[in-house]
């Protein structure tokens, strides 16, 4: 894993630090905040020169908002509550959160490469972006459901289980077990 290009919303960590505050009565806290104080100035530099470019990433409109490197989430995680600071290094550490995102990830990008490998005999046409976009919806919503924000926010568990479905349906694929698409559909929703 190349940790220098993880990245994370920080909407997201403060959304869930706060959380943890919000619990114990505390106010809460803000990415404005966090992002100008002096010694946060000081620690981005830092990170910058470590990983050869600016840790922060700024978007406007459709999934805008404040994007950090790995290393200025954790920083925010300490920040925010002593508690969310030990719960986000146990998900990093113990529960190998960064692993299984970047396993279910690629193997998903593998999941699309066998689907268009094989389309002609799954889909009796070519694959095209639809039938991506319906197999990830299926697997979304099976494993994390339908009013869930999304994977960016999977716990581990979560992310094991989209790694298994997705590693079944390569290798149905791959063996000639899928009888056409709608068979392709029905196996991602029990395997």
């Amino acid at each position: 894993m190349d940790y220098k290009k993880s990245t994370g919303s920080m909407q997201d960590l403060f959304r869930e630090g706060n959380m943890f505050r919000a619990k114990k009565g505390l106010p809460l806290r803000h990415v404005d905040d966090y992002l100008n104080q002096n010694a946060t100035r000081e620690y981005l530099k830092s990170v910058e020169s470590e990983i050869g470019e600016s840790p922060i990433t700024r978007k406007r409109g459709r999934n805008g908002g404040t994007w950090a490197h790995l290393y200025v989430l954790l920083d925010a995680a300490a920040y925010m509550d002593p508690d969310f600071k030990l719960r986000v290094y146990k998900d990093l550490v113990e529960r190998k959160l960064l692993y299984w995102r970047e396993a279910s990830s690629e193997d998903f990008k593998a999941l699309n490469a066998t689907l268009k490998e094989h389309a002609e005999s799954v889909l009796g046409k070519p694959a095209h972006h639809g039938h991506h976009i319906t197999m990830s919806r299926i697997i979304r919503d099976r494993v994390l459901g339908k009013d869930h924000p999304g994977w960016h926010l999977a716990d581990p568990e979560q992310l094991q289980d989209r790694d298994r479905i997705e590693n079944a349906l390569v290798s149905a694929m791959r063996a000639g077990l899928v009888k056409d698409w709608h068979h392709l559909k029905e196996l991602a929703e029990i395997v």
